[in-house]
């Protein structure tokens, strides 16, 4: 119930998050050796995984919070692991 909530908040969440990336110009830094086709890709958007992640973590919360999952060690390292890829792509943003 969780992945499917999210999919739909994340949707509608990256039609909003995506022109606020691109007018604060968190855009992809390209390098000058690279390939002209890998060049059009300069200004793209980073951060990309906040539209995932985010209403993720919200959704669990708040379903969390009004009872409707349960938490279990299967769970507990499934966000573990989860919150640990996105700290791993901010790293790689920044």
């Amino acid at each position: 119930m969780v992945i499917m909530i999210s999919f739909i908040v994340s949707t509608i969440f990256a039609l909003i998050i995506i022109p606020i990336l691109r007018k604060m110009n968190v855009g992809q830094r390209i390098s000058v050796y690279l390939e002209e086709t890998h060049r059009k890709k300069s200004g793209t958007p980073t951060m990309g995984g906040l539209i995932f992640i985010l209403p993720s973590i919200i959704i669990f919360i708040t379903l969390w919070f009004f009872d409707k999952i349960h938490i279990t060690y299967s769970l507990i390292i499934v966000l573990i692991t989860f919150i640990s890829y996105g700290v791993l792509g901010f790293i790689d943003n920044y």
